[in-house]
């Protein structure tokens, strides 16, 4: 991970139009997971769920799905490589990991946690505590993109000017509307091929594909200027193909057959992302108060949003008020609340920021370090060695074992395999029929099994239903009901 760095480079420009998009797609993540609690589906993922659910209005977090997560992964990778011009790799991925991995630990050991705990409090279950990322969960493949592509940002460091790159840099910008998708495409084809059509958009399981994203973010900042000229060129253009794709799948004109349903489907995410990043960046290319404040507290916002989402609909579900009242309260409420608590608590605490990824305005003289502040050489390194080498190489190892496991599931289908890990604790995401990961996982299973297995699993299902009723636990009643009716379902079509 090292290399020479004789010098340190002048200071980069900065780039705001980045800093304000990065903030824009974390706060469009606090505003989908208050829709999602308004979906009939939310108790199977973790939300308290209003009683009036606004199901005929999904659509429009369909629209979303396919680009709301990969975007992330794009402008991290945007980010990474932009830093890369003046910082060594060495530099760059152990400042990185420095601030992800202790506010991904802290999170999962007490954030996150009280998520699904207050859920089972509303629903009058079992409280229970089981440390998860939670929401977090994409910070985890952040940090394993960030071990795993330390080499290869290395070489893209040292081939920057290289005969390659040039010629991709002359490239007109319209050609990235398929250069981009294509390269997706490729990855996700070839390394995924667990992954429907259906499941596109559970990106929970789409480890290559955020790693892609990351990827190609890096190479394509890398073409300085012409980058910045190209992607605002493209994001007009970028944006009328999305919502044509868009249309098209909801509208059930994909082809049939699994490739062109997911080279549509690639294209259609890659065109979201240019979209979101070329528009974004035509308007917000210019400093802004309220971004650079948005810039340096949003992940800390979006790490507190669900605990305070949940808390919101203890108050606020409890009334008869019409759906998109209580949705716009709830939403806004959730992010007017956690910045709050940001600004008033979490940043006046500076021990704390570092447990919620909020950077330093400046670097502290030792000799001026403020009073409690831990400035012992042990703690330092201890920190250190946790933050750069234990807590990422158990993820690496964590990571590899998944993605073993999911591959042995067999080549991808109609209804894809799930990895078989317990589905009432698994990080399930949403995918674009509006079903989620614990019904692919209960389709897949119902379809190997013969009719006549089915009916006796159905039978033994009944029986663990009206016990989980007895016992008040309503989560466990919810899935089980759910794996009922599927099971009915498949048998009245036999």
């Amino acid at each position: 991970m090292s290399e020479s760095n004789p010098s340190p480079a002048p200071s980069l420009p900065r780039r705001y139009e980045i800093d304000a998009l990065r903030s824009i797609a974390l706060v469009l993540l606090i505003f989908y997971h208050a829709f999602c609690a308004f979906q009939p589906f939310g108790p199977l993922i973790g939300f308290i769920t209003y009683p009036q659910t606004l199901q005929a209005a999904w659509f429009l977090g369909e629209a979303l799905n396919p680009w709301r997560i990969p975007v992330l992964f794009l402008i991290t990778g945007i980010t990474t490589g932009y830093l890369l011009q003046n910082r060594s790799v060495g530099a760059l991925v152990e400042a990185r990991l420095s601030r992800l991995v202790p506010a991904l630990v802290f999170t999962s050991l007490f954030i996150a946690p009280l998520t699904p705990a207050l859920m089972q409090f509303h629903y009058q279950s079992n409280v229970t505590y089981v440390p998860s990322p939670g929401h977090l969960w994409f910070v985890s493949n952040l940090v394993v993109y960030f071990v795993l592509a330390a080499p290869l940002l290395l070489a893209l460091k040292r081939t920057a000017n290289s005969a390659i790159f040039l010629r991709l840099r002359a490239l007109p910008s319209y050609l990235w509307l398929g250069i981009l998708p294509t390269w997706l495409f490729v990855v996700s084809w070839f390394l995924e091929p667990h992954v429907s059509p259906d499941l596109f958009s559970t990106h929970v399981m789409r480890f290559f594909y955020g790693f892609a994203s990351f990827l190609a973010g890096a190479v394509l900042v890398s073409f300085g200027d012409r980058f910045w000229k190209g992607i605002r060129e493209v994001g007009v253009p970028a944006l009328v193909a999305a919502i044509a794709l868009y249309f098209m799948r909801y509208n059930g004109a994909l082809p049939s057959n699994t490739f062109g349903a997911m080279a549509l489907r690639t294209l259609e995410s890659a065109s979201g992302m240019l979209a979101f990043l070329g528009i974004g960046s035509l308007f917000l290319a210019k400093p802004s108060k309220l971004f650079s404040w948005l810039n340096r507290g949003v992940f800390a916002i979006y790490i507190i949003h669900m605990p305070v989402q949940q808390l919101m609909a203890l108050i606020l579900f409890r009334t008869e008020w019409n759906p998109w009242l209580v949705l716009t309260l709830q939403s806004a409420g959730t992010l007017a609340l956690s910045a709050l608590i940001y600004h008033f608590a979490l940043l006046r605490i500076r021990w704390l920021h570092p447990f919620f990824g909020i950077a330093p305005t400046k670097r502290t003289p030792k000799a001026e370090a403020p009073e409690g502040t831990l400035t012992r050489p042990w703690v330092a390194v201890a920190s250190r060695v946790a933050c750069v080498y234990v807590v990422p190489t158990l993820l690496v190892g964590v990571t590899v074992a998944i993605l073993v496991s999911t591959a042995q599931s067999g080549p991808r289908s109609a209804r894809t395999a799930v990895p078989d890990i317990g589905v009432e604790n698994m990080a399930i995401e949403i995918s674009d029929s509006g079903e989620n990961l614990a019904a692919a996982r209960f389709r897949n299973e119902i379809a190997r099994r013969t009719p006549e297995e089915n009916r006796a699993e159905a039978a033994a299902l009944e029986e663990k239903l009206k016990a989980a009723l007895d016992q008040g636990n309503q989560i466990r009643a919810d899935i089980l009901q759910l794996e009922l009716e599927l099971i009915k379902e498949a048998l009245e079509n036999e």
